[in-house]
């Protein structure tokens, strides 16, 4: 296992400002959980990378934001489309 920096003993938290707890091994060694490893879930992303290194859920994630985020755009060209239209009839 990896060790973590010193661990700030009144909150047991890392003393590099991360808010991970702090485990600590049979000698009472800070280590990190490889669950901490993982990049957070909510990680942004470009479109065009790479994805073989991604994980079927890290994928499935992508996905599940880009659905929303079409969502969002098309709701946005509909307001101005919406916006538009009110626009030229002004000027008829």
């Amino acid at each position: 296992m990896r060790h973590l920096p010193d661990a700030d003993a009144k909150n047991k938290r890392p003393a590099n400002g991360s808010d991970r707890a702090v485990t600590r091994n049979q000698d009472g060694e800070n280590v990190m959980d490889w669950d901490d490893v993982r990049a957070p879930a909510n990680k942004t992303f470009a479109v065009g990378e790479p994805l073989s290194t991604l994980s079927i859920a890290e994928l499935e994630a992508r996905v599940i934001a880009l659905d929303a985020e079409i969502a969002r755009i098309k709701t946005e060209i509909a307001a101005k489309r919406r916006q538009a239209d009110a626009a030229n009839a002004l000027f008829k």
